[in-house]
């Protein structure tokens, strides 16, 4: 890894990593390592809390905060020259994140709430309005969760036999977008076309179903899955999501395989409905273990208590026979000293 001239970063408040055009401000300039031949460990805590960074010699040292962005300026094949370096992408405050993820969820049923009052008004009578009203929904960047408007009368009546065809397969569509992936919609023929809003929306809520069915969760696992060619266009979704505050995740492209690392995923999927079935199922199950658990953990402190207790008891009756024998033995001694005398 060699240092040129040919480039600068700016130490800044908000220092953006290899965006192209940036404005740059402030008043620390380093030589920085090409893009092209670059891997940077980044981190959503101030530079201070990094002390300083050192790259042959040169120091870099800080106490502004860092503003992550796409390393998507390296060119396909998608292959680090630097593998001990891995590329981490976080939000920018991870110790507010379960608060954060409570928060895109309320978001989320708020943004809603405008289609389903739509839905349930009069002027939700004919087809074409119920689907023009789909596509905004599954369009509006804000909206995630859609059961509440799956279940109005409006949209279920385009189950109703009589429904043309063209209108009838908007139905399935919200199903796919509330609890379905970007591969059923590529394997359920006679779908309306998605516009980029949707298609962004639907492999959003793929990822976060993948997040939490698939381990490890590989660069190439995803973009098969999301129908994606790019390494860069995968880092880029996945960026998307973590500041969206879909995902808490780290990105490491330099590890073998390049892996997607979540650690933590948003409730923004609704439950099909045939499914409710297999998840009672599955909770009773873990019920039971909690519960077999639970009774060796409490046999367990019974044995524990128990041995204590004899242990206890075995030192206090070595403890009574040690302070007779020595009674014994200072009596005998008593005893010698009045016979010697």
């Amino acid at each position: 890894m060699s240092l040129t001239s040919e480039d600068e970063i700016t130490v800044r408040t908000c220092i953006p990593l290899f965006a192209s055009g940036a404005n740059t401000r402030g008043t620390s300039s380093l030589p920085l390592i090409p893009s092209s031949s670059l891997s940077i460990t980044s981190t959503s805590a101030p530079l201070s809390s990094l002390h300083s960074i050192t790259i042959n010699g040169a120091r870099i040292t800080a106490t502004h905060t860092v503003i992550h962005l796409p390393t998507n300026h390296l060119n396909p094949p998608y292959q680090s020259k630097h593998p001990n370096l891995t590329t981490h992408h976080s939000p920018p405050h991870p110790h507010n994140n379960n608060h954060k993820m409570d928060q895109i969820h309320t978001r989320a049923l708020e943004a809603l709430q405008p289609f389903i009052h739509l839905a349930t008004s009069n002027s939700a009578t004919s087809p074409r309005f119920i689907t023009n009203l789909i596509t905004n929904a599954t369009s509006n960047p804000h909206t995630y969760v859609f059961a509440e408007l799956l279940t109005t009368p409006a949209i279920q009546s385009l189950r109703d036999p009589n429904t043309p065809a063209e209108y009838a397969s908007y139905l399935t569509l919200l199903e796919i977008f509330a609890w379905g992936t970007w591969q059923d919609y590529q394997s359920t023929p006679n779908l309306p076309p998605l516009n980029d809003a949707q298609t962004l929306k639907l492999r959003l809520l793929s990822l976060l179903s993948l997040s939490t069915t698939t381990n490890p969760l590989t660069y190439n696992t995803l973009m098969t899955a999301l129908s994606i060619t790019q390494p860069s266009e995968l880092e880029s979704l996945v960026i998307k999501a973590i500041y969206a505050s879909l995902i808490t995740a780290r990105l490491s492209p330099a590890s073998n395989p390049p892996t997607v690392n979540v650690t933590s995923v948003a409730p923004l999927r609704d439950v099909k409905p045939e499914s409710l079935g297999k998840m009672i199922d599955i909770l009773t199950a873990w019920e039971t273990r909690c519960g077999d658990v639970i009774g060796d953990i409490e046999a367990e402190i019974i044995r524990i208590k128990t041995e204590s207790a004899r242990r206890r008891a075995e030192e206090r009756e070595k403890e009574v026979l040690f302070e007779k024998a020595l009674a014994g033995w200072g009596a005998k001694m008593d005893e010698k000293k009045v016979g010697g005398g």
